[in-house]
């Protein structure tokens, strides 16, 4: 996680893009997203995440059954970086703007799993979308309306 928000960064500075800008994260892009902006406040003009969820080891066991789970290798990067965005301590933002926005289709306790990412700043709000987890595909244009609020 701290190589991909350094190498964000040095690719932000390399192509001389202007800052801050609003950062857009799904998934697991959102971790990403979140430590990015914990690192480097002053590129960030707010954060938005897409149906993150956050580390939840009983939610991880339904999505990868099976013996291995989560420690398979294919996971175990997503896992670190996972559990490294979730240790990042309350207001970590500070008032960067923060949009969790969270698709409606998911599973049940998927508005309250997201909720978590609300304690990282002082400017936060969650907002519950129609939608399965591919949100920017299937309900663009309430995302973009999302992001520009």
């Amino acid at each position: 996680m701290d190589d991909a928000a350094a190498d964000l960064h040095a690719l932000i500075e390399a192509a001389d893009l202007p800052v801050p800008f609003v950062h857009v994260g799904a998934s697991g892009g959102g971790y990403i997203a979140l430590y990015h902006a914990s690192r480097y406040a002053d590129d960030v003009a707010g954060v938005a995440l897409l149906d993150v969820a956050q580390d939840d080891p009983k939610e991880g066991a339904k999505i990868f059954p099976g013996a291995k789970a989560w420690g398979n290798q294919e996971h175990l990067d997503n896992v670190d970086s996972m559990r490294r965005v979730v240790r990042l301590p309350a207001l970590a933002l500070e008032d960067i703007p923060l949009r969790v926005i969270t698709a409606a289709e998911g599973p049940a306790s998927a508005e309250k799993n997201q909720a978590y990412w609300l304690k990282l700043s002082s400017d936060a709000r969650q907002t519950t979308l129609p939608g399965g987890h591919d949100l920017v595909e299937e309900n663009s244009q309430g995302v973009v309306a999302e992001i520009r609020k």
